[in-house]
């Protein structure tokens, strides 16, 4: 008999979108206000570290994309 574990998360992925051609400066200007929004959004200090991988960074045609998940606490039912 198999022996396992389920688990269920709800998230909200939140995304910054340069849209491109874009100067590097805005780049880093979104990526800051990103940090910031998650860093509030996990009730964390302005000046608390963030794991390397908290934010990503996606290059498409139209936009530079920078997003991140955060679990979103829903009432349990029984």
């Amino acid at each position: 008999m198999a022996t396992y574990t389920h688990q269920e998360r709800t998230v909200r992925h939140i995304e910054y979108l340069v849209p491109v051609p874009v100067a590097y400066a805005e780049v880093c200007k979104a990526i800051v206000a990103a940090e910031r929004s998650l860093k509030r959004a996990r009730g964390l200090a302005v000046d608390a570290a963030l794991s390397d991988d908290a934010l990503t960074v996606t290059v498409t045609d139209d936009a530079v994309v920078i997003a991140y998940t955060v679990d979103v606490d829903l009432p349990t039912t029984s």
